[in-house]
């Protein structure tokens, strides 16, 4: 089965994910920096590795791609590489760059629809491809019990996730009760991303260090497995912070 490598410009963003998206519910598997790159990871690398692990490059064509140094090195190395490359086009007033001009290219500037499902028989994909599995389901609660701070072993408390998806993003929040109701805190988590039975998301922390507040993230990944989500937990707090692990039941 082909897997898919999305290039385009950020400027471009909107139209790229929004393409992804329907490609997998299409039952197309595709590679795309905004939701295979986690934070900390350096971009270059994990760009070249999702490059060497796709067969083929769909480029999205438009006046900010064609001027972008990193979509026309993508472009270059798939070809070198003999991956088929794909343009699709967003600006039919552009230029094609010259190595893409003889390729067969699909025009979205008119109908979604139709230019989607042009693009599913160029990748030889029927049209009436399945949607991915239920099973990929993430909505609803989901609890870890009695997690223990690391910094003090007297602080135990529960993680009650909340999850609503919405195609391959992921909203919601964390509370976090401390056994005994001493406390309870409710964060908001950010850029959530569900792809493949993995998530990923981080929230915004304050502490302490010294006499100054300081603001940091804790980064999440978990991936899911029936009604479990077995989580990573690591931090960019300044004075260090242990990787943690646990597990989420659906509730």
């Amino acid at each position: 089965m082909k897997k898919i490598f999305f290039s385009y410009s950020r400027k471009d963003e909107k139209f790229a994910l929004q393409l992804a998206r329907d490609l997998q519910k299409s039952g197309v598997d595709i590679w795309i920096d905004q939701l295979h790159i986690r934070p900390s990871e350096p971009w270059d690398e994990e760009i070249e590795k999702g490059l060497e692990a796709s067969n083929c490059l769909l480029v999205i064509l438009s006046e900010f791609s064609i001027a972008s140094d990193n979509v026309l090195n993508e472009i270059n190395f798939a070809l070198e590489e003999k991956k088929q490359v794909l343009p699709v086009i967003i600006n039919s007033e552009i230029k094609k760059p010259f190595n893409v001009r003889r390729l067969q290219h699909i025009d979205f500037t008119s109908s979604y629809k139709e230019a989607f499902d042009k693009l599913l028989t160029a990748l030889e994909i029927g049209v009436e491809s399945k949607p991915l599995p239920a099973a990929n389901d993430l909505n609803g609660k989901w609890l870890a019990k009695d997690q223990v701070n690391p910094f003090d072993k007297n602080d135990i408390y529960d993680l009650l996730f909340e999850f609503e998806i919405m195609g391959n993003f992921v909203f919601g929040s964390i509370k976090k009760t401390s056994v005994g109701n001493r406390y309870e805190q409710t964060k908001a988590f950010m850029e959530g991303k569900f792809n493949d039975g993995v998530i990923s998301f981080y929230t915004i922390e304050q502490g302490w260090l010294g006499s100054e507040t300081v603001t940091f993230k804790d980064f999440y990944y978990g991936a899911k497995k029936n009604d479990e989500v077995r989580f990573n937990l690591q931090s960019d707090r300044p004075w260090g912070f242990p990787l943690q692990r646990f597990t989420a039941k659906r509730q």
